[in-house]
Parts: structure tokens; C-alpha cells; sequence
């Protein structure tokens, strides 16, 4: 018998948070049709309490497979057999209109009756709000002169959804070059708020991109492909001070297992620019998927978000179309410890 997800409470979440254990996967989205639709490039996941659904949506990357080349919200149930196997149930699209129908999102937030997302075009990334839908409400904050591919990739609203953080995917040149070995790491890139109330952003906070451990066992050209795909690919709050962040590193065509990482943070004003601070975030490994064997293998994680209560944290993969040979739209569940 078929069961759907409780919804979640509401509650506040005080306790601590140590880890994740795996779950459940399914790959039935992968290449399915809907409406005239084959499903790929799955960049963002988010859970909507009020229905009970899940949303994902699909990035609009410029290549060969991606037949539409418009971007869209797939909206659907997650349940469970008697076996605990993940299914997709009532699956539904949500076309965005006009020119949001070309943008390119990575990321998408639920904030009352409207959606936020994270449009990463090549040069200029832009934060929007949006009707459920699909039409544009207004445009909260852009950025030009970007590295290519390395826009607002990862959103999250805050508990008390007075604000959105928002996060580069991969560090700026000059953060390369000023702490790129600082700890070891591969640079530093910017997560910023975003306050609803005044329309303007009022934090920023310093995230150190790691180096992943897996290089020691990669050839020349595997390590030269994470130096420059590496990057922070979303972001979610589990409480009002902890937020975790997910790396994902690509290890090039033919790659079939990536390097995905599952970080969490403490964020408070000690490390906010606007208010003085220059310290980089400390982020701490709660799971590394690449160490994990997982029975569906990992592929390109791109989004999460927690299901209902806590309980679960949900990933899902992008195929980019298969630009890069056969990939697979994957969604794979983590129990909360």
C-alpha cells in the first residue's frame, strides 16, 4: 500500500544535527515525457508544506539534448511502497511564462504564494520572484561580470522568512588569487542575505571552497576539471543558525560517480561583512556521498531541500541532457541523525 509523506509541523529545530545515513533513491524521472516535455537538467529541489508536493526545475542549458531549451517547474508526490522504494506520483509542469520560459534557473525557494529562484545566466545572475504560476513579480537583486557557470546557484529562505541567502556557485578570480590557499582550500566564494523588508542586501559572508580528498587519486586532467568545476551547487537551513551547503565536483565526461559533499555552517554576525567581519565561515563534512556505496551510484547533485519534518533530506541530479554522455536524473533521500 502506497503511503505520502506527513506534513511537516512547523516546529522549530533545536537539536543538534551530526550526520545523514542513506535512505531510498528513484531514477524514475529520468528521461520521462510530460506534456510534450522529456525531463533533464533537474538543477533545484524544494518541498511545498501547504501541498505536500514536491517542485524541481530544470535549468535551460544550451545543448544539443535539451530539445525545449525553456525552462519549467515539474511539480509532484513523493511516496513510498511497502518495499520503502521512492516513487513519482501525480506528476504535473508548471511552464514559466514569457521571457522567464529563458532563463537559466539553479535554484527554487517557496516563500508564501510565490517562488523564489536563482537565474544564472553567462554573465550577468539574477534572484526573482515569481507567481506559482509562472509569471514574473519582480526582479530582487542582479550581478554582472560573473565567471561563466558560476552565478546565484544555491537559495534558502530563513526560519523567520525575513530573508534570503544566496550563494555563488564558484569563487570570483580575485577570491582565487587573495585566499585561494588559505586552508587549503580552492578559494572563497560569496553567500549573501537578502532582507524582504528593506529590499536590500545585508549580509555576506565569506565560504571556504574546498579541496576535495579524492584528488590524491586522479590523473592530471581529473585534478585540473575539479580545480575548475568544484563549486557550491545549493543551500538549505536546518535551524536559524545552522545552514548546510552542498559541493559537488565533476570529474569530466565518463564520470559516473562525482564527488558530492554535504557541509554544515554556523552563521552569525561574527562572520558577516557588514558588520566588520572578514573571518571565513568554518564549515564541518556531515557526509560525503563519494565515500558512500550508495546501490544508485551519484550523480550530478545539484539541489536539496529537507521533506516534511526534518526527517529527510532530499537530493536530485541534473543530466545536463546527457551533453556529456548518458547521465541519469537520480533522487536520492538522506535520514536525518
Amino acid at each position: 500500500m502506497l503511503w505520502l509523506y506527513l506534513m511537516a509541523t512547523g516546529a522549530a529545530f533545536t537539536q543538534e544535527l551530526t550526520g545523514f545515513a542513506f535512505d531510498a533513491f528513484t531514477n524514475s524521472l529520468d528521461n520521462q515525457e510530460v506534456e510534450g516535455h522529456v525531463i533533464g537538467g533537474l538543477s533545484g529541489i524544494t518541498y511545498d508544506e501547504q501541498t505536500g508536493r514536491f517542485l524541481a526545475i530544470t535549468d535551460n542549458s544550451e545543448t544539443k539534448n535539451n530539445r525545449t531549451r525553456k525552462a519549467n517547474i515539474y511539480s509532484f508526490l513523493m511516496i513510498r511502497d511497502t518495499d520503502n522504494n521512492l516513487k513519482i506520483e501525480d506528476l504535473q509542469v508548471v511552464s514559466l511564462k514569457g521571457d522567464l520560459a529563458n532563463i537559466n534557473p539553479e535554484s527554487i525557494r517557496i516563500l508564501g504564494d510565490e517562488y523564489i529562484i536563482a537565474d544564472e545566466a553567462i554573465s550577468t545572475t539574477r534572484l526573482l520572484k515569481t507567481s506559482k504560476d509562472g509569471k514574473l513579480i519582480a526582479e530582487l537583486h542582479q550581478m554582472s561580470g560573473i565567471r561563466y557557470n558560476s552565478g546565484f546557484e544555491g537559495t534558502c529562505i530563513s526560519e523567520d522568512q525575513k530573508h534570503i541567502y544566496f550563494s555563488m556557485e564558484r569563487p570570483a578570480e580575485e577570491q582565487i588569487a587573495s585566499r585561494g590557499t588559505e586552508e587549503g582550500n580552492l578559494g572563497v566564494l560569496n553567500l549573501y542575505r537578502y532582507n524582504f523588508e528593506t529590499e536590500e542586501v545585508d549580509g555576506q559572508y565569506l565560504y571556504p571552497l574546498h579541496l576535495p580528498p579524492a584528488t590524491a587519486s586522479l590523473n592530471e586532467d581529473q585534478r585540473k576539471n575539479f580545480m575548475r568545476d568544484n563549486g557550491v551547487t545549493e543551500i538549505v537551513f536546518y535551524n536559524d543558525s545552522t545552514l548546510l551547503t552542498l559541493e559537488r565536483a565533476f570529474l569530466g565526461p565518463g564520470q559516473k560517480k562525482l564527488h558530492v559533499r554535504i557541509y554544515k555552517t554556523t552563521l552569525s554576525n561574527d562572520y558577516n561583512i557588514f558588520e566588520g567581519n572578514f573571518n571565513l565561515l568554518k564549515p564541518e563534512l556531515l557526509f560525503d556521498l563519494y565515500d558512500e556505496d550508495l546501490p544508485c551510484g551519484v550523480d550530478n547533485i545539484e539541489g536539496m531541500t529537507f521533506g516534511p519534518g526534518k526527517k529527510q533530506l532530499f537530493l536530485i541530479a541534473d543530466d545536463n541532457f546527457d551533453h556529456y554522455g548518458a547521465q541519469t536524473t537520480q533522487i536520492i533521500s538522506l535520514n536525518v541523525k
